[in-house]
């Protein structure tokens, strides 16, 4: 299992040309309807418990740092850097000539073995994300409120219902 973990990652997905594509167009179709106030893809996780999920943010970030406001990237998600980093690798890995590909992937494939950064990386992502979930460390606001909240609140607004007595 840990063997499985120290093993390169991101090299195999950079060398998948036709994964790489579908991703930044997905990426590119997604951010350009949050820059046209459209959310295609709302984050099930946070919408059914409230929570943030370890993304939650991501999306703003992104934009932040499109506007070059890296400080309020970084307040949106600080791991925000690391993943336009990762959307520019998948976006060269699409459109570069085979054998820039060919290079891009050995050269990141030697990082990987060296350091583990990406999946260190990864790691720390979750972590991350976890402490968010239980309020160790702050986040900002989710943007649209959980309806499972909103109908919990609503129904401990109305006169007459009463919880489960304990």
């Amino acid at each position: 299992m840990i063997r499985n973990l120290l093993r390169p990652w991101l090299a195999p997905l950079l060398a998948h040309v036709t994964l790489c594509r579908g991703l930044v167009i997905t990426a590119a179709v997604l951010g350009l309807a949050h820059l046209c106030g459209l959310n295609l893809l709302p984050c099930p996780f946070s919408t059914v418990t409230g929570l943030p999920c370890a993304g939650c943010g991501i999306t703003r970030a992104t934009a932040a740092l499109l506007r070059g406001d890296l400080p309020l990237a970084i307040h949106y998600h600080p791991f925000s850097p690391g993943f336009f980093i990762l959307g520019l690798l998948l976006t060269l890995s699409a459109i570069a000539p085979a054998p820039w590909r060919s290079m891009l992937v050995q050269k990141i494939e030697i990082i990987e073995r060296r350091t583990l950064l990406p999946t260190l990386f990864v790691i720390a992502f979750f972590v991350y994300g976890i402490l968010r979930m239980t309020g160790t460390i702050p986040s900002p606001p989710i943007t649209n409120p959980s309806p499972v909240i909103e109908w919990l609140k609503s129904r401990q607004q109305q006169p007459g219902l009463q919880g489960p007595n304990p």
